[in-house]
């Protein structure tokens, strides 16, 4: 609620037209990308499927997943690997996440479980979904997220090419300004501090 009114920070997944690109998703059982989705782990070779596209996100966020538990302030979600024959990972997982008000927070926990008998490399990440305007068209952004730096992307495929470099000019934004209309981010950062926020300053909001 923000002056008076409501205002949604994550579009409704029941409209017609959102879908996967603003959702706000899992990223399991990996978050990167796996070059042409093969990989080796103990000594083993091994080789996703839609490795001609970098396999990449992991396979829980194109799934349903099951409704465990839900109330007014939490609804908890499972899912397992074994209730798909074509799980694109060659381990067994079964997954949760839980999403829960507490006060004025919002909080969202993920875990993630090898079901199997040896060793998996595993990891997971979030990929959170907001909308560039709360209340007009190209009202203003502004964002403060302090970096350390960018790992190189010279293919221009997102797939990091070296050690993390100093960050450009127009990347650093360890103090707070405004984030350009025209401007898209597809960038490999690492050495967040995890104090940074986003703001709508014409609709009141920092998130």
């Amino acid at each position: 609620m923000c002056r008076g009114r409501w205002l949604n920070l994550y579009p409704d997944a029941r409209a017609a037209a959102g879908g996967l690109r603003q959702a706000s998703w899992m990223m399991l059982p990996y978050s990167n990308r796996i070059r042409n989705g093969a990989f080796s782990f103990a000594g083993k070779a091994y080789q996703l499927r839609n490795g001609q596209r970098h396999a990449i996100h992991g396979d829980a966020r194109t799934r349903p997943w099951t409704v465990a538990e839900n109330s007014a302030e939490r609804v908890r979600l499972t899912l397992r690997s074994a209730d798909f024959a074509d799980f694109n990972w060659p381990w067994p997982i079964e997954v949760e996440a839980c999403f829960s008000v507490e006060g004025a927070r919002f909080l969202q926990t993920g875990r993630l479980r090898n079901c199997g008998t040896t060793a998996m490399p595993a990891g997971f990440g979030w990929h959170p979904f907001y909308p560039r305007a709360l209340t007009r068209e190209n009202e203003p952004v502004r964002m403060q997220m302090n970096w350390g730096g960018v790992y190189p992307d010279a293919d221009g495929d997102c797939l990091p090419e070296g050690p993390m470099q100093p960050l450009p000019p127009d990347l650093d934004y360890a103090s707070a300004k405004a984030v350009p209309l025209d401007r898209r981010y597809d960038t490999c950062l690492g050495g967040y501090d995890g104090r940074g926020f986003i703001e709508w300053p014409e609709s009141g909001v920092r998130l």
